[in-house]
């Protein structure tokens, strides 16, 4: 399994149901139960909170 980060302008989520079986987007404040801290999801969502947290 890879992570990535990517810019994102808007639209709509395509996903592609023989790969992922659901995708969504969240406000920073809005980010539901979180993975385990030793899964790639996990890294990928603290990366953006990081990042983001300081915006306000």
């Amino acid at each position: 399994m890879i992570g990535f980060t990517a810019n994102f302008a808007e639209g709509k989520i395509d996903v592609d149901v023989n790969e992922i079986e659901d995708a969504c987007w969240f406000h920073v404040d809005d980010i539901p139960k979180l993975p385990g801290k030793k899964s790639i999801s996990r890294a990928l969502i603290d990366h953006f909170i990081d990042k983001h947290e300081s915006c306000d």
